[in-house]
């Protein structure tokens, strides 16, 4: 299968990279990818952390509901935080700038 190109990286673009990578089928990376995942969700969800070495931790934050972010269950909600590892932001930092597109938000 091939992956369209566009300016994100899907789970199935990322999964043919993986499977390319590895020399593990493309279906059987989809399966893991999609499972890690959902384990994160679910342990953010939870309240405790998700530490990816190298790559950086996903954790939740309860922020107070304000003017148009009303909901009628309470003041406060949680929302999903991610802090990018030393080595990701260096990483990023070290690409190259595009020469005729704007970077993207």
């Amino acid at each position: 299968m091939k992956a369209k190109k566009t300016p994100w990286l899907s789970t199935m673009a990322l999964a043919i990279r993986v499977a390319r990578a590895t020399g593990v089928p493309q279906v059987d990376c989809y399966d893991v990818i999609q499972a890690a995942f959902k384990e994160v969700a679910a342990t953010v969800a939870s309240g405790r952390e998700v530490r990816l070495s190298g790559f950086g931790h996903f954790y939740r934050r309860l922020v107070k509901t304000t003017g148009l972010n009303f909901r009628p269950t309470g003041g406060s909600h949680w929302v999903p935080k991610f802090r990018a590892a030393d080595a990701l932001r260096k990483a990023v930092r070290a690409a190259p700038l595009p020469t005729t597109e704007a970077p993207s938000k």
